[in-house]
């Protein structure tokens, strides 16, 4: 035996089922917008906490004596080209740059030995005689 119900009653009971559903969804909105304001607030915490950590492993490794004798090797050979390369990985993670607002360019070590350069014009040195008075 099925019953209709009235059509006042249906609608009154999917007034409260919309009210029911914006409640909830309100709800949920809000307590997701409140763990986003939270993990927003953790999240410079988490960062530099972790860059520590990264920092620590990677002196560890440094400072081991296979990794220490293989840098020393690359700075006393003469191939300029893995000398600045090996520099260029290292001197940023041993010398960090100040905070900056923008994201910097690493630096770029440029050896300057061979490098040709035009030479500049001969001067003249010959005396000038001055005339006589």
């Amino acid at each position: 035996m099925t019953t209709t119900l009235p059509q006042a009653v249906r609608t009154l009971l999917h007034e409260r089922v919309v009210a029911r559903r914006s409640a909830i969804a309100a709800t949920v909105e809000a307590r997701d917008a409140a763990a986003l304001a939270d993990a927003q607030r953790e999240m410079p915490e988490i960062v530099s906490a972790l860059r520590q950590s990264f920092q620590q492993r990677y002196l560890e490794l440094l400072l081991k004596p296979t990794v220490r004798n293989a840098i020393e090797r690359v700075l006393r050979s003469k191939d300029t080209r893995a000398v600045r390369d090996l520099l260029t990985v290292l001197l940023p993670s041993l010398l960090p740059a100040p905070e900056r607002g923008g994201a910097g360019n690493a630096a770029r070590i440029t050896f300057i030995s061979r490098v040709e350069r035009p030479l500049p014009p001969p001067v003249d040195v010959t005396p000038v005689e001055e005339p006589e008075p």
